[in-house]
């Protein structure tokens, strides 16, 4: 019989609206995260992109998921931060390895909700040929509005799901991304079959939209 013991840390924080200052408690929370992955991931250098500061902070989530599974360790985890775009320009690099246009078709969302048996919305999660990862902006507040959708569980049960509005020109660039398991205790978990050999790996990069005057930063492991 299997043993499944369930030590789950699900940490998030959403910051809405414009909050000006040094935002201690979240340069806190973005610290600590920066410490979880360098402990549990093999690749170092996932968060070099980002700003020094989060001056300005228009929204974030931080979200680690972990568990144990017959003793093996599951987990993913992403960190995704938006600022107003005026600000933080001399922080974008000339050029990522991949670009898409977010309302694209055939882009590759990866939303790590999978990791709660949660389905959210349809494009998530399935593979096409010559697409990299990138985040589930929905979840991420760009300070232009949410939402609460009645969403389908896969047990049956449904329930609502905050998402928030999306910048219709945002522009999607993955600095770097890699398939493979980098993590530094096995990981077993069972991840959607659509991911094809992307059912393990990581991406960073940023989003902008100019219209909204929003840059979003992330990384994420998986």
């Amino acid at each position: 019989m299997k043993k499944t013991e369930i030590n789950l840390v699900i940490i998030i924080c959403l910051i809405i609206g414009s909050c000006v200052g040094n935002n201690d408690p979240m340069i806190e929370h973005y610290k600590m995260h920066k410490k979880w992955f360098e402990k549990n991931y093999k690749v170092k250098d996932m968060f070099e992109h980002f700003p020094k500061t989060c001056n300005k902070l228009i929204g974030a989530e931080l979200v680690i998921n972990y568990y144990k599974h017959d003793d093996v360790p599951n987990q993913s985890a992403c960190v995704l931060m938006s600022y107003p775009l005026a600000d933080y320009n001399e922080h974008i690099p000339c050029e990522g390895v991949y670009t898409t246009s977010y309302s694209a078709k055939n882009n590759f969302i990866n939303n790590l909700r999978w990791s709660n048996k949660v389905v959210i919305d349809e494009k998530c999660n399935q593979f096409y040929e010559g697409s990299l990862p990138i985040p589930y902006f929905e979840q991420l507040n760009f300070g232009i509005g949410s939402k609460r959708v009645i969403t389908e569980i896969i047990n049956g049960k449904k329930g609502p799901i905050l998402q928030y509005v999306v910048p219709d020109d945002l522009e999607v660039y993955v600095y770097k991304a890699k398939n493979g398991s980098f993590w530094k205790e096995d990981i077993a978990q069972e991840r959607p079959d659509i991911m094809m050999n992307w059912q393990r790996g990581y991406s960073r990069g940023i989003a902008l939209s100019k219209k909204n005057n929003v840059i979003a930063y992330w990384t994420m492991v998986w």
